[in-house]
């Protein structure tokens, strides 16, 4: 009798060894290798709690700190195919590759290419379920994208669009590079409730000519990465004094150019770093 019921026991139990024996081999197959080419990209998936996943980065990406261990395979743009193919990846995630071939190359390998541009909020939120999906994390990317929104919708109620003034960002200045319509500085003026001076060329970047500038003058000039000593310079040359901004002191270089040229998880910070900087006080 004793034995009668100890047959389906030892057979359940097999049964079900032999169960999680195979859920973990799948497991282990199904468990996606990341390489990420793009910093933004990078923070997204260590948002998203599945930094364990990266493989390999870009030279460019190195937030947050704990990736840095993470072995380069090429820069922001420019992956090293022979590097990248090493780590044995399953997904690559990339905004773009300046030679779009090098693609080809990886797909023959057997790996996976997500190339997809991400220059708005919309883009980024599109990024986030994405990655959810392709890291089995939805939960997380939806809460990602609530996150985003919900402090978005904070910054709008602070500072309401009425209230803003106009922004020309300038990404360079020998020779003028701004950022037009389309471009992701573009989205975060518009997010912080300001007006892109340039949102009237169709161009992502743009050379602005010195007759445009003195045309179209910006109550802000927003010079993200811009040293002291380039401020300096900027002040000093004739054709830049000549603009409102630069002779009234509206000249923003304090905010972290990764929050207004990164479009990830910290664009909400670049958002509201920027409306605090250009928006008129009220009260007193």
């Amino acid at each position: 009798m004793g034995s009668k019921n100890l047959m389906p026991l030892r057979g359940r139990s097999f049964f079900l060894l032999l169960l999680f024996f195979l859920s973990g081999i799948l497991y282990g197959q199904e468990r996606p290798r990341i390489v990420s080419l793009a910093p933004a990209l990078t923070e997204l998936v260590c948002r998203l709690g599945q930094a364990d996943l990266l493989v390999g980065r870009s030279s460019a990406c190195d937030e947050p700190p704990e990736i840095r261990h993470v072995p380069v395979v090429g820069a922001f743009g420019r992956p090293n195919a022979e590097a990248v193919i090493a780590r044995k990846p399953t997904v690559i995630f990339a905004n773009d590759f300046a030679d779009p071939s090098v693609a080809e190359i990886f797909r023959s390998a057997g790996i996976r290419v997500i190339r997809k541009q991400c220059r708005n909020l919309e883009d980024y939120l599109g990024w986030v379920e994405l990655a959810g999906k392709i890291l089995s994390c939805e939960a997380m990317a939806h809460a990602e994208k609530l996150r985003v929104l919900n402090e978005l919708e904070q910054i709008r109620k602070q500072y309401p669009p009425e209230s803003g003034k106009t922004v020309l960002c300038l990404i360079w200045e020998k020779p003028p590079m701004a950022a037009g319509r389309g471009s992701f500085p573009d989205a975060l003026i518009r997010l912080a409730g300001l007006r892109n001076l340039a949102d009237g060329v169709k161009q992502e970047y743009f050379t602005p000519s010195q007759e445009w500038l003195l045309a179209h003058q910006a109550d802000y000039l927003l010079v993200p990465g811009f040293t002291k000593e380039r401020i300096a310079e900027l002040r000093k040359n004739r054709a830049w004094k000549e603009l409102r901004a630069v002779r009234e002191n509206r000249i923003v270089s304090e905010i972290d150019p990764d929050l207004l040229l990164r479009p990830g998880p910290r664009l909400t910070e670049g958002v509201r770093r920027l409306a605090e900087h250009c928006h008129e006080k009220k009260g007193p």
